[in-house]
């Protein structure tokens, strides 16, 4: 049966069979929506296989979904917690080290890299050697404290702002002023003046001087003219240029970091190394350990005082000292007296501080115990008695200056060739000189010999105030010393010098054929000795008939210096140097 209509092909192109097919295939009916059946009765049509893949595969990711974004987030928390421990390994790193390697890199990039980023001041400057003395036992202190340790306890930081316009105009600008004041008028002084100066340029005495406060008058005494008017275009000048200012540190980020943490925390002490051999870092418990046990648990030696007690004894000390002063008023320059009254009108803090330095150079550690009389009471009267007591120490016959003397008198001693050398050292020498017994036997020397300018009852008087009433702190608590020599205070060497002379008078004389030499500071001696008999024995030997020297320093000395970018004053640095070079070729 043919359709209604009937369709031409074109005569070039035929269609294929399958075309022709479907080309003349009748068209389904129509079916009829009203007849059909309820939707519920209908039956499924089946899907195809594709579209049940789709669905179960939009069935699968929608109940996976949940899980999906649980895993998402858990790999970002992941990410973020690497990263976050990465970054503070690098911080770590960085504070250890000042800077962080990168593992990628070569060992010859990671230094171009490390040298790169560095501050020209800082490669110039930085000291080659940076070390301390780790004395801890059971704490170990942040590896990153030797960059700062190591630049020394004298290097100083900058501060953080320069001197702003206020603090210029109120303290630095009055001084300025009145030092040019004081040079104008000093400059315009003529000896002919009314004013008679002769006295007091005589009793001058820097160690016993208060400074004054007088400024010289207004013109027309005296004073320029122009100065004022200089003083003032000064003034005006400097408003414009004076401004508050953060100051470029001298320190690194690594090192500030270390710096902060040594003054926040509270279990770590560093301490100064005998001998100037270095800074040392203790816990705190150690180092009060250590204090007590080679010291104040010496009860023959030291006493506790109670809070009450401390107290009441600064006020006798108090009264004792103006009742010296009263007493001796004739014996005193006019200087003296006004340093005297000053000090004790002005005191603050009535007793010394009590510390202690490491000898590192000591198996097993020990301490050598340091007493700062500075600010306290006893200061001023001890300054007095040490001038006093040093004329009297320098007329002993052990007695020199310093080493540089002493090299200079053994270069000028023609020694045999069977001379020996010997040193000796006192061992404990302020704490085992006997108080009673060396105030005998120093008063009894004082009344015997005259010596110029010194006031023998006074000066006698003001030794048993000092040696008899050290007292000092120690964190908390209050000590006083019972017996021994008054350790931190001005007169403790000359007084020990001046009883060991006593005492070596007797084998001095006796032995007088055999010392070439003799020679004592405080408690080290060295000497040249001629043996009487062949089978003495010596540690050093002398080569030819003069002594040759040389610098002796410890093995533990660490050799630290001020570095160049310490925020001292500029001309100090080069005093170092000059200071060093010298100690170098003269010894």
């Amino acid at each position: 049966r043919l359709p209604k209509k009937c369709h031409r092909w074109p005569t070039k192109e035929k269609p294929s069979l399958t075309k022709q097919r479907k080309h003349w295939q009748s068209p389904e009916p129509q079916q009829n929506t009203t007849a059909t059946l309820p939707k519920q009765i209908q039956p499924k049509r089946s899907k195809s296989r594709r579209c049940q893949q789709r669905f179960q595969k939009r069935k699968h990711k929608k109940a996976s979904k949940p899980f999906e974004i649980a895993k998402e987030k858990e790999q970002q928390q992941f990410r973020q917690k690497s990263k976050s421990i990465l970054k503070k390994v690098e911080n770590k790193t960085y504070s250890l080290f000042g800077f962080t390697a990168n593992p990628d890199l070569s060992l010859g990039e990671n230094a171009t890299n490390r040298l790169a980023t560095m501050p020209v001041w800082q490669y110039f400057n930085r000291p080659t050697n940076m070390s301390f003395h780790d004395l801890t036992t059971t704490k170990k202190p942040p590896k990153n404290l030797r960059s700062l340790l190591g630049l020394s306890l004298k290097f100083i930081p900058n501060p953080k702002e320069n001197v702003s316009w206020k603090q210029f105009e109120t303290v630095i600008l009055p001084r300025i002023e009145r030092d040019l004041r004081l040079k104008s008028f000093l400059a315009s002084h003529d000896d002919n003046d009314s004013d008679d100066t002769s006295g007091t340029d005589k009793d001058f005495n820097p160690r016993m001087y208060i400074k004054s406060t007088w400024t010289p008058p207004d013109p027309p005494f005296r004073f320029p003219r122009e100065l004022p008017r200089r003083l003032k275009a000064f003034k005006i000048a400097m408003r414009n240029l004076v401004r508050k200012r953060q100051c470029p540190s001298n320190l690194m980020k690594h090192q500030r970091k270390a710096f902060h943490y040594l003054r926040k925390q509270e279990d770590f002490l560093v301490v100064q190394c005998d001998k100037n051999l270095g800074p040392a870092i203790i816990e705190r418990d150690e180092y009060i350990r250590l204090v007590f046990r080679d010291h104040l648990n010496d009860r023959d030696t030291y006493c506790e005082l109670s809070d009450e007690d401390a107290e009441e004894h600064a006020r006798e000390i108090k009264v004792t000292l103006q009742n010296w002063i009263s007493r001796n008023k004739g014996h005193l320059t006019k200087n003296e007296k006004k340093f005297l009254l000053t000090k004790l009108k002005t005191n603050e803090t009535p007793f010394a501080t009590f510390y202690a330095t490491m000898k590192v150079h000591k198996n097993p550690l020990k301490t050598r115990p340091i007493v700062s009389c500075s600010g306290s009471l006893l200061e001023a009267i001890g300054i007095w008695v040490d001038d006093k007591l040093q004329v009297v120490a320098k007329q002993q016959k052990s007695y020199f200056k310093s080493s540089f003397e002493l090299k200079k008198t053994l270069m000028t001693i023609n020694i045999p060739p069977n001379a020996e050398l010997f040193t000796a050292d006192a061992v404990s020498m302020y704490t085992n000189i006997p108080t009673d017994k060396a105030l005998n036997e120093i008063a009894r020397y004082l009344r015997e010999n005259d010596f110029d300018n010194v006031p023998t009852e006074p000066l006698i008087e003001a030794l048993k105030i000092v040696m008899c009433n050290n007292t000092f702190t120690f964190g908390d608590t209050t000590w006083l010393q019972i017996t021994g020599t008054a350790m931190g205070t001005p007169p403790a060497p000359p007084w020990a010098t001046v009883f060991y002379a006593l005492c070596e008078n007797a084998f001095l004389d006796k032995f007088s054929n055999n010392l070439i030499n003799y020679s004592r500071f405080i408690d080290d001696v060295f000497g040249i000795w001629i043996p009487s008999n062949e089978n003495d024995k010596a540690t050093i030997s002398i080569v030819g008939n003069t002594i040759h020297t040389t610098m002796y320093e410890k093995k533990s000395n660490l050799h630290l210096y001020i570095p160049p970018h310490s925020c001292h004053p500029p001309g100090l640095l080069p005093g170092v140097i000059h200071g060093m070079i010298n100690r170098i070729f003269t010894l």
